[in-house]
């Protein structure tokens, strides 16, 4: 299978002829990031499930011109940097063509529907989307892939399932927010209270934390959560929030939320009382200053999503599609990967893949990669 025919297109960012031979960076060189390979877990349309080492595919056929529309909420946090730099550099070692156009906020759903459109007019062979809302790109999700252009949901889950799309790759964040109800579980054994700061309200991967989170537990009444804040991953919307809770709660014994929350909250509670409890931190995520908390000992655990291999697998199914992988190793495609988090702490942090979870720290946005 091959791309279709490519019209040219203007994205934000450096221009660069589709027709042209593909031009290697090495700014933009991939890591070796399949040695070790990762266990991800694989779903199937007959409903089966099976975790396995990922495969990764071979670059493009010499000839072949893949080209994908990539658009995710926005650039505004590392984590968001770090799916920017994970499909850049895997796409480029593939030999796979990506531009990035993003509407800039998950209040934006109306730009990101415009953004889905455009990329089908000019001519994309295939949309990587990472929604801003989980129900409300459904609609041009599915038009988009009955039109004939496949779409790879990654990142943010989507209400809507092969083969209405094409497939996933997405770390359902129940998980995430599951694993960290777990460990708040472990370190409350006599029970206590929870203030849990997901992030964006109508975000699935933020919904999802809390659904995740509370069915941790369900079976423990003795836990409570006495406060749930939803707001923008942004710095100043965040740290308002944990203002908010701090004045209205400050005796909660753990604060559990998105990455930018738990860094306002680190930096708020070190001006704390030395006379009061310190309420611990949990982030749901990791960036660098959450890594810098645990490491200086004001920041307790982060849930580890694999954000920059949900990305290298990502580029890797692109690949897979357009060159028929699947049915020439005698496999079924999947309708939904899903790289399987991990957990950090003090006393684990240094062992961990980072390779699998973040980008280095000097990446910049790229809005296009080769």
């Amino acid at each position: 299978m091959i791309g279709k025919p490519i019209k040219a297109c203007v994205v934000v960012g450096a221009l660069v002829a589709l027709l042209a031979g593909v031009v290697w960076s090495e700014e933009l060189a991939a890591p070796q990031w399949w040695d070790p390979a990762p266990s991800v877990l694989y779903k199937y349309a007959d409903g089966s499930e099976v975790v396995k080492l990922y495969v990764p595919a071979d670059p493009l056929p010499a000839g072949m011109k893949v080209v994908v529309g990539a658009t995710f909420p926005h650039f505004k946090d590392p984590i968001w940097v770090s799916h920017n730099y994970g499909l850049a550099v895997e796409a480029a070692r593939l030999g796979i063509q990506v531009y990035f156009q993003n509407p800039g906020g998950y209040t934006e759903i109306e730009r990101q529907v415009d953004i889905m459109e455009n990329f089908v007019g000019q001519g994309m062979d295939a949309i990587l989307l990472a929604s801003v809302s989980d129900t409300a790109l459904v609609p041009i999700a599915e038009a988009t892939q009955g039109e004939g252009t496949p779409v790879f949901v990654v990142a943010n889950d989507l209400a809507v399932d092969a083969p209405l799309i094409q497939e996933k790759i997405v770390c359902t964040y129940d998980y995430i927010g599951e694993s960290c109800g777990q460990y708040v579980l472990g370190k409350l054994p006599s029970g206590g209270s929870v203030a849990l700061l997901p992030g964006p309200a109508g975000a699935s991967w933020s919904e999802q934390t809390e659904q995740g989170f509370l069915r941790a537990l369900q079976d423990r009444p003795d836990i409570t959560v006495i406060a749930t804040k939803w707001g923008e991953t942004d710095k100043d919307i965040q740290r308002a929030l944990i203002e908010n809770v701090l004045t209205a709660f400050p005796d909660v014994n753990y604060i559990v939320g998105n990455a930018l929350a738990v860094v306002s909250a680190a930096d708020i509670l070190s001006g704390w009382p030395s006379s009061k409890p310190r309420p611990k931190l949990v982030s749901t995520y990791y960036i660098p200053a959450v890594l810098d908390g645990i490491r200086g000992g004001t920041i307790e655990a982060v849930a580890l999503e694999p954000v920059t291999l949900v990305e290298f697998i990502a580029a890797n199914e692109i690949a897979k599609y357009f060159t028929g992988w699947y049915a020439a190793h005698g496999e079924q495609m999947p309708t939904h990967i899903v790289p399987l988090p991990s957990f950090g702490t003090a006393e684990n942090i240094e062992s961990i893949n980072w390779t699998w979870i973040a980008a280095p720290e000097d990446w910049e946005v790229h809005w296009t990669n080769l």
